[in-house]
């Protein structure tokens, strides 16, 4: 995949250049768009479009942050139309849920929700290459995700 976006933060360039050789990698921005772009740069590029199920799995602390990440990667995939990015923040019922989760590629939600989510059966983790933890600090320990990463 060809990914092409013009940088405005000399830091976010460099931190995406030291994750090329890295597993694990903690991102600092001085900006939340920043650290997006970084994050949403990577997944990008790990996942494999003709597949299609869950590759990527973003949890951010705040509803409004799922939201604001959602926007962001969609705005960089944007020329990627197979490309399915959504957000899970507790606001469908859970048939809306089950289908927009069976065709989605990154799925970005609270811990809480995702929790649910996976214990349901509603969103399949089998698949997924790449775990962001967005701003999770405090509920983090109190949410147990059995994950194949």
């Amino acid at each position: 995949m060809s990914i092409s976006y013009n940088f405005t933060e000399k830091d976010s360039l460099k931190d995406i250049l030291i994750r090329k050789d890295k597993h694990e990698s903690i991102i600092k921005s001085k900006s939340s768009f920043g650290k997006i772009l970084v994050y949403g740069l990577i997944a990008l590029e790990v996942l494999i479009i003709n597949k299609r199920c869950t590759q990527v799995l973003i949890l951010a602390q705040t509803k409004e942050l799922v939201i604001h990440i959602q926007h962001v990667i969609g705005n960089l995939s944007c020329e990627h139309k197979d490309l399915a990015v959504k957000c899970f923040i507790g606001e469908l019922s859970i048939e809306e849920d089950k289908t927009r989760a069976q065709k989605c590629h990154i799925a970005i939600a609270t811990p809480k929700i995702v929790r649910n989510l996976i214990e349901i059966g509603v969103l399949n983790v089998n698949q997924v290459k790449l775990l962001v933890l967005d701003e999770i600090d405090q509920n983090v320990d109190d949410i147990s995700l059995k994950l194949p990463i």
